[in-house]
């Protein structure tokens, strides 16, 4: 018998809700659901004490003109004085050299009067001329009394961090609260969380995943999903269940999420994949607008199988499920292979082409010029493009591809081409297929393979008319090692005939 003395609150409402007969097994998957969430939840907090306390870092390069709220207690200290900042967001202690002592100063934000913030991951502002905006900041900070860890953010999956020509800005320009910061020395994005009002725009327009929701994240969703046994989906915060009055489907469970803006197309497509089609919210017409696009874009991916693969509650009947939701485990996968994954298993391919307004899906296309330098596979942090040696091909997996651009803006042949949200209804778009491929290239001294035929092709097409003898010609047609062996030989060679 399932244990009814120590429930969420998902599962004491479907007690109360669910016209399922065997409340026993639907409780038993909803609590399982509730507790793989919170077992995978990344998320900490800490109580914070007066936040009124500043530290204001000064270079010498700017001077500070106006003056915060009164409630606020400012401390103005030298940049080149501070020996270190020890403790945690909104509790610094800042160690500051004052002649043969040191000074601690409490902090609990950081304001900084120059160039190129050092201290951004001390979560310090900015000053910029522009006093207001900084005391709004700190306004927003003092009303918290605690710290929440509310994002994740995996660098490697990231397409503006570590590039020289950063190919996404779209978290950057989703956050109103600047929360977000481009740390342009480290090449990558500060999350400045005590900024941070847990909105969710900042995931939802995330193409590769890279920042998630630490209570609701991307392994979490995963293995919560691979437990509710096939049943339907009811997605809402704790907010609209205690407002819903509308009868609930039976087997369905509920996935209880902060708010409905973090979820994106690849975050309702694993919730279709796993429930077969059969997703469901309270209204959908109380949706934030983005969320409604999303699902607009998924019902459209999805209209293969006969009909909307999500809907809600209070405005439509329930449809049935549109195919038997997928058997194929996604666990341990980033959140694009793991829609990929997905998507390849329902087979059975309409061929249609769709395209998507604002989707987090693109299309590339690579045409008969590549020469399979692999660029675009060592640029691509999705793994989009794949370099496959042992048949000298490049092969493509399009539904991994984040539109970043990167791979076309490098591509020396120009040979590969971004369509942002177009989406393809065929296997080529979901599986890893070779989009190029040539002949392995020898050399012509020692026959070691080397390269390919096209790219042999091109750099002898470039440089042939600067050779001025048969034996530099013939270098262009050599690996590394035989090329200086040739030249040096016939170097020798000339100067023995008393040539040069």
């Amino acid at each position: 018998m399932t244990d009814y003395s120590a429930m969420t609150y998902a599962c004491m409402y479907l007690l109360e809700n669910s016209p399922d007969t065997d409340k026993d097994k639907l409780i038993r998957i909803q609590q399982t659901v509730d507790d793989t969430l919170f077992d995978n939840t990344l998320d900490f907090s800490y109580p914070l004490n007066d936040q009124h306390s500043i530290v204001l870092i000064n270079d010498g390069t700017y001077s500070v003109i106006g003056s915060l709220d009164e409630g606020f207690k400012v401390q103005v200290v030298d940049a080149s004085k501070i020996v270190r900042i020890e403790g945690r967001a909104g509790d610094y202690q800042v160690n500051v050299r004052a002649g043969n002592e040191i000074v601690k100063y409490p902090a609990a934000s950081l304001i900084y009067c120059g160039d190129n913030n050092p201290w951004i991951k001390y979560d310090a502002i900015e000053i910029h001329g522009n006093l207001s905006r900084v005391a709004s900041q700190l306004t927003a900070r003092a009303t918290k009394n605690t710290f929440t860890k509310s994002l994740l953010f995996t660098e490697g999956q990231c397409d503006y961090a570590s590039k020289d020509t950063p190919a996404c800005r779209a978290c950057l320009e989703s956050c109103e609260y600047s929360a977000l910061v481009e740390d342009t020395e480290a090449k990558t994005i500060h999350l400045r969380l005590s900024d941070c009002t847990e909105c969710g725009s900042c995931v939802a327009v995330c193409p590769s995943g890279a920042i998630q929701n630490s209570r609701v994240n991307v392994a979490g969703l995963i293995a919560a999903l691979e437990n509710t046994e096939g049943y339907g989906v009811l997605v809402a915060t704790d907010a609209d269940l205690m407002k819903l009055s509308s009868p609930l489907y039976s087997e369905t469970v509920i996935l209880s999420i902060p708010n409905y803006s973090l979820l994106n197309e690849l975050y309702l497509s694993l919730l279709v994949l796993k429930s077969g089609g059969e997703v469901y919210f309270p209204d959908m017409t109380t949706l934030p607008v983005s969320t409604q696009a999303a699902i607009c874009n998924v019902n459209r991916i999805f209209e293969r199988f006969g009909g909307d693969v999500i809907g809600d509650i209070v405005s439509a009947s329930r449809h049935p499920k549109r195919f038997a939701p997928i058997a194929r485990r996604l666990d341990n996968m980033p959140l694009r292979m793991a829609v990929s994954e997905g998507l390849a298993s329902l087979k059975g391919y309409s061929n249609n082409v769709y395209t998507l307004p604002n989707s987090l899906f693109s299309d590339l296309h690579v045409d008969d010029k590549c020469t399979l330098c692999m660029g675009c596979a060592y640029v691509c942090k999705s793994g989009a493009f794949q370099a496959q040696p042992e048949n000298q091909s490049l092969a493509l997996n399009p539904a991994l591809c984040t539109g970043c651009g990167h791979c076309e803006s490098i591509c020396p042949e120009h040979s590969i081409t971004l369509a942002p949200g177009r989406f393809r209804e065929e296997e080529t778009y979901v599986t890893f297929s070779a989009v190029a491929k040539d002949d392995v290239f020898c050399c012509v001294e020692c026959g070691k393979p080397f390269a390919t035929e096209k790219a042999i092709a091109k750099v002898a097409g470039m440089f042939a008319s600067l050779m001025w003898d048969d034996v530099k010609t013939r270098t262009l047609y050599c690996c590394g090692e035989c090329k200086p062996k040739l030249m040096l030989k016939d170097h020798f060679d000339n100067t023995a005939k008393g040539g040069y």
